[in-house]
Parts: structure tokens; sequence; C-alpha cells
């Protein structure tokens, strides 16, 4: 698929992986990453197929990215295999095999709902932070229309007033179950115990350099690879005029997988004040209803009575 997808790219019957993507019906992070399967050296596709611990292990490097060595390539694998060697083959096959299959096909895994991992994080508390964050980004890209204004103008302007108002949120104690622990650019709040940040990027193949760096109170940690260690709200822009941006919010284990999500996205557009003025209240007259008269009725009555009106 991903040497078929190029070829069509390089024949120019498609300009980007993004109308590919929109084609195929799939997220185009995940056809992205489909894409980039066409560096892998011919002897690693090969061991994919036959070759378990191959097959988790490209896992990560496709997480990483691939590079177009194919002996560095190799060596990414090599240690990934080691690394994985003291995994039970029994277990391993079972429950990897399948991951191994959807990941090369770009199918997403199942996620667990976040309040699966931590209580605190219900659907109540996520929807109070996506709301504010679409808000933000809503009245900025209405106020910032200027000739001067451009989309880095905007999305720059967004990610200030974003932070600010997180930090602002956390310090008003408005939420009690909302805390600051950090106000520089990387801001991190607490949602109970939970460490969280905010980015503007992609959910399924981020590319923001310090997405996945985490800062010192960005400090959860775990044994199982299936839990989530950090936690990220990430905005996702709307790719057309009908499509509404969304917020992800996401949680990722050891290794940078997604093993968690939440979505949320405005269902209808949302009316936002223009000013600090309250229009005066208009006084609504009641309504004057009379009956109808029948017209052909008052017809036969004039001609009974001989009325030539």
């Amino acid at each position: 698929m991903a040497h078929y997808w190029q070829s069509l790219l390089d024949e120019g019957k498609y300009l980007t992986i993004t109308e590919i993507a929109a084609v195929e019906g799939i997220d185009r992070g995940q056809a992205s990453r489909i894409t980039h399967l066409t560096r892998l050296a011919p002897d690693i596709v090969e061991a994919c197929v036959t070759n378990a611990n191959t097959g988790l292990a490209l896992k990560h490097l496709i997480r990483r990215g691939i590079t177009a060595n194919w002996g560095e390539q190799r060596k990414l694998i090599s240690s990934q295999i080691d690394l994985h060697d003291v995994v039970d083959k029994t277990n391993f096959l079972q429950d990897h095999l399948v991951d191994k299959f959807k990941f090369l096909q770009g199918i997403p895994m199942s996620s667990n709902h976040p309040i699966a991992f931590y209580p605190e994080l219900s659907d109540d508390r996520l929807r109070v932070i996506a709301t504010k964050l679409l808000d933000m980004r809503y009245s900025t890209f209405r106020e910032m229309r200027s000739p001067y204004d451009d989309n880095y103008t905007r999305e720059t302007a967004v990610f200030g007033r974003s932070k600010n108002m997180l930090v602002e949120m956390a310090l008003s104690d408005q939420h009690d179950w909302l805390s600051l622990r950090n106000a520089g650019m990387d801001v991190t709040f607490n949602i109970g115990e939970v460490p969280c940040r905010f980015f503007r990027d992609d959910p399924n193949s981020p590319e923001k350099s310090g997405f996945f760096r985490r800062n010192a109170v960005d400090d959860l940690f775990a044994m199982d690879e299936q839990h989530p260690v950090m936690w990220r709200f990430v905005v996702e822009k709307a790719l057309t005029d009908d499509d509404e941006d969304r917020v992800f919010f996401v949680g990722y284990n050891v290794y940078q997988e997604k093993v968690s999500e939440w979505i949320y996205q405005a269902s209808a557009p949302m009316l936002h004040a223009v000013d600090q003025d309250v229009p005066a209240a208009a006084e609504i007259l009641p309504a004057s209803v009379d009956v109808r008269e029948d017209r052909s009725a008052k017809q036969d009555d004039d001609l009974k009575t001989g009325s030539d009106e």
C-alpha cells in the first residue's frame, strides 16, 4: 500500500498525502506513517512478515521516525529486539502480532477512556478545558482579521492566549480539581493529581519537537506499558471549511504510544459577545389574533340580501 500511494504521488494523480488520506477515509497522520514504510530496507520488510520481534521493534522505529539510512534502521531494530527478548514468547505472539498488523495497515488501536486509569479524568472536567481551548481559538481567529494577520500570527496568538487562560483558570480556585504546576512556556496543570499539557498538533502523528518532552512536574511513572505516563490536550485544526476544530485528550505510554483517548468537538456554532454592553430589554407586545372570515360564506349572504358590494 505504501509503495502504491507513493506511485500515485510520483505520477501526479494526487498532489499531497492529505488528498490520499481524504480519498481513503483515514487520518492524515495515519496515511503519512504508511508512506514512510517505503523507506524500509527490503530485509526488514521480509523479517516483519515472519518474525514477531521484528514487528514490535518496527513499531518503535516508526514512532521515532524512519530514517532513510538502511544501516541505521537495522541497528535500531536490533536494539529493540534485544530489549524485548526477555518477554515470554507465547504472550508476545498473542499480544503483539495483531498490533503489528494493525499498525502497518494504519488501523488505529482501541483506546481506553482516561477515567479507566484515573478517576479524576471525568468527562465533565475534560469538557471544561476542551471548551475553553476551542472558545479561545475561535475568538482569536475572529478578532485577528486585519491585512497584517496570517496563519502564523493567529496560531501564535492562540497559543499565548490559551496558555495565559489556563494559568488564570488554575489559579482562580474556580475549579477545586484544577491546579497549576508550571507557568512557563511548557505550562503544566493538574486535573486532580494528573499533570497535563496542551498542544496544537496532529494527535495521531505529533510533529512538535517538545510534544513528548517531559518537564520536572510532568512526572507520571508506570511499570505497565499499557498505562499512560503523559497526558496531552491536543487541538486538531479542521482540514476543510466544512469540518470543525476538535480537542483530543490523549494518554501515551513510556514508548510514546497512544493508549487512551477522549475527543471533544462543538456540536453547533457558538455565539460570542462582541463587547461588554448588555442590550436593553425590548418589550414584546401580545399577538393580535382575529378569526378569519369565510369569504365564500360572505358572498352567499350578499347574494341573498341583494347586496352589490
